[in-house]
């Protein structure tokens, strides 16, 4: 019974999860680029150029501890890289 139970939630996930991602689509949202460079294109701007100081930068506040009110809370604390920033 469990094995069968196990089975019902993975195809409820499973078909949860492709129902979001067409939803998401038929809203205009694409997924992430995968390399650098299609990324690059997909976000650059001729008045306000991707440059890596920026990236680093952008890395670097995005771990920040300093930026929330007490101190001990990052952008990374809630958006898990691990989790693919989920």
């Amino acid at each position: 019974m469990q094995y069968i139970f196990m089975l019902f939630l993975c195809g409820i996930s499973l078909f949860g999860y492709d129902n979001l991602r067409q939803k998401a689509l038929s809203k205009g949202l694409r997924p992430i680029p995968k390399d650098f460079e299609t990324l690059r294109s997909e976000v650059d701007d001729k008045y306000n150029p991707l440059s890596r100081e920026k990236i680093l930068l952008g890395k670097q506040l995005f771990f920040d501890k300093n930026l929330s009110r007490d101190r001990t809370i990052a952008c990374t604390t809630c958006h898990d890289l691990k989790k693919r920033w989920s």
